[in-house]
């Protein structure tokens, strides 16, 4: 069974990363950390300029982006660093150009280079004073262990290492991609997402985010939620799916802008909502050759993979009540390298800052105190090609792009060529579309906008230093594949009864499935006992319900005399399911009994329904369809020897049981 959502980050990190979290929060309570902002940037991934229905003409489905945008100080003229994944969210998290430190364009699967461990990236600044730091979603700075956000100062990671297209479904170079994995801090904890888990990938985020958020407590934080939508493939779970009259793209802004909503809605719950920032954008435009599977950057030419502005123009909204109270727009030219700097003046970390930091501090143009953009100069890069903006003037050297010939439909790409540019300039103040070269009119602005790009060049050339580079490059599936056959401890896919000690109860197997029995009343029930070490391990499986009213999985501490002593229990019923500590002792009733995690639920009968159990030391997580539970108890530290699998009266079935050991501590 693959593993559908998942739990805590490995023991050993939170241990080491805990006593990193407490020093910088002594050294915090001394300048004040208490009236630090919470901050969550919330990123897109080529959603377009006009993607969210307060920059559209069209009645778009995203009531709470709108919401969020009127709360927000909304930037009217926003570019990214570059018009593609890796180098754009390079960017953003250093505040340099990405060719700077020596990336760009998007990063494939199991590549050599990735951000250089010495680059110094927004989380680390923040980690330094006292945030805890969360990354969720899509990474792709690199796949290698020395590249991974734990390396990189976050403290919890949850998602895919790089884009979601890199797979072996991709429709055209599906041959060139390995199974996309899906992480829990440095493990993969699933190394083959299917499409059916890509669909309840926006939820399951955003679950995440939202527990990460209940569960920080006073301590300040710092949550970088990137979801992989709505790049192609569009996933989108059944709870949205067709919404929108056969629009699929629709759909998934439908459900990004619900996660949005909830998000937000937590903040107010928690009462978090005055001394939080909230910035919402995306990594580029518009992935236009993808026709009905890609977004709109109307008004502006072209999308991603361009240096028209409609592949570095996006939206982002900038909401802080306790700073700026009332929403607005900044005209002046704002891009996502200016947000690492405006946090540190905000922060006040600004002397931390490396002095080649290319972003500037927008808090004067948030203010209205500054009218003017920071940006003398902007420079447009992919890869060889160069434009340069300065004012209202964009100037293209000679070059080539992309250009769309035909674009494609449901989910397949289009046709395109490539575009020679001749030396161009346009006049962005007059002409947003860039579609009038004014060049023979104004050949002085483009002599000035060219000497402007020739010096910058030469700079960088100077400047530009390596990305992080690993001499042997693994895929993550197969180092995933070779520890999970190393660590698996009980698989009954390739089990023999035997592999089983029955325990009381009528409960046969047959490839690979169990199925309890009908059980007589005065039975009470069917119990069988897997023996299995479970201080650090999954449980995985699937049940179905048939007549049976409630199925429990115990987590065995010991088993004496015939009786079964439980860390803790998962109960599930047809309308709830329970996470309990539950250490009884002799068979008597449990002086212990304590509800750790509660949920309503409405599980199905005579469907698989997918289950997952995990525990790292102390902590425990339950994943049961699209539901999640979690607790934390000292008891739960202790060594499990086995899993119990209890039916009540009635009959369930279960497949594809699989116990694997977990990173402890010690690795």
């Amino acid at each position: 069974m693959r593993v559908k959502y998942i739990l805590w980050q490995a023991a050993r990190s939170f241990f080491v990363q805990t006593i990193v979290a407490f020093g910088a929060l002594c050294q915090a309570e001394e300048i004040g950390a208490d009236a630090r902002p919470n901050i969550l940037i919330i990123l897109c991934d080529d959603l377009g300029y006009a993607d969210v229905g307060v920059q559209s003409d069209l009645d778009l489905p995203t009531p709470n982006l709108n919401r969020l945008a009127e709360e927000s100080i909304r930037f009217a003229d926003f570019y990214v660093a570059e018009s593609v994944c890796t180098a754009s969210r390079v960017g953003l998290l250093t505040g340099m150009y990405p060719e700077r430190v020596g990336l760009s364009g998007a990063i494939g699967p199991a590549s050599r280079i990735g951000i250089n461990p010495k680059e110094r990236i927004l989380p680390e600044y923040l980690r330094e004073l006292g945030y805890r730091t969360a990354a969720f979603g899509k990474w792709h700075l690199g796949d290698q262990l020395p590249f991974l956000p734990l390396q990189h100062g976050f403290d919890e990671f949850f998602g895919i290492p790089y884009s979601n297209d890199m797979w072996p479904e991709h429709p055209s170079h599906g041959d060139k991609f390995p199974p996309l994995p899906l992480l829990m801090g440095n493990q993969v904890i699933d190394n083959e997402l299917s499409m059916h888990d890509q669909n309840l990938l926006t939820q399951k985020l955003t679950d995440e985010v939202i527990q990460f958020v209940e569960r920080s407590g006073k301590q300040p934080f710092f949550g970088y939620v990137a979801y992989p939508m709505p790049h192609v493939p569009l996933a989108v779970s059944d709870e949205f799916r067709g919404r929108n009259e056969d629009n699929l793209y629709w759909d998934v802004l439908e459900e990004l802008d619900f996660s949005v909503g909830r998000i937000l809605t937590s903040l107010e719950e928690n009462g978090l909502v005055e001394n939080t920032v909230v910035i919402f954008t995306s990594d580029n435009g518009p992935w236009l050759s993808y026709g009905n599977h890609g977004g709109s950057a109307a008004p502006f030419r072209d999308g991603k993979h361009t240096l028209f502005d409609g592949g570095f123009r996006v939206p982002c909204f900038f909401r802080y009540p306790k700073m700026f109270p009332e929403g607005g727009v900044v005209e002046p030219l704002v891009t996502n390298l200016d947000l690492l700097p405006t946090l540190a003046a905000i922060l006040g970390f600004e002397s931390e800052l490396a002095c080649d930091v290319d972003g500037h501090d927008v808090v004067p143009q948030m203010k209205r105190e500054n009218l003017a953009t920071s940006w003398g100069e902007f420079h447009f890069q992919k890869v060889k090609r160069r434009a340069v903006r300065a004012g209202e003037w964009k100037l293209f050297l000679p070059s080539v792009t992309h250009t769309l010939i035909e674009p494609g439909a449901d989910g397949i790409a289009g046709k395109t060529d490539n575009l020679p540019i001749p030396l161009s300039l346009f006049r962005i103040s007059d002409d947003i579309s860039e579609s009038e070269n004014v060049l023979g009119r104004h050949k002085a602005v483009a002599q000035r906008l060219q000497k402007l790009s020739e010096e910058f060049d030469e700079r960088l050339a100077e400047e530009r230093r390596e990305p992080g580079k690993v001499a042997n490059p693994v895929l993550l599936n197969d180092r995933f594949v070779n520890r999970k056959q190393e660590a698996v401890v009980f698989d009954a896919r390739g089990s023999t009864e035997h592999s089983v000690a029955r325990v009381k109860g009528a409960w046969t197997i047959a490839d690979g499935m169990f199925s309890g029995a009908e059980i007589p009343e005065e039975a009470h029930g069917a119990s069988l006992h897997v023996e299995a070490p479970h201080q650090y391990a999954s449980l995985e499986y699937s049940l179905r319900f048939q007549s049976a009213d409630r199925h429990t999985i115990g987590i065995l501490n010991a088993r004496k005399d015939g009786v079964d002593h439980h860390l803790y229990r998962v109960d599930l019923f047809r309308d709830r399911i329970q996470l309990i500590k539950d250490q009884k002792e002799g068979g008597g009733k449990d002086p212990d009994f304590q509800i750790l995690d509660t949920q309503a639920v409405a599980l199905p009968e005579d469907e698989w329904i997918s289950i997952r159990i995990a525990n790292f030391g102390d902590k425990v997580r339950v994943d049961v369809g699209k539901y999640t539970l979690f607790g934390a108890h000292s008891a739960l530290a202790s060594k499990k020897t086995g899993v119990n699998f209890y039916l009540s009266d009635g009959h369930a079935d279960f497949r594809d049981l699989r116990v694997t050991l977990l990173p402890n501590s010690e690795e």
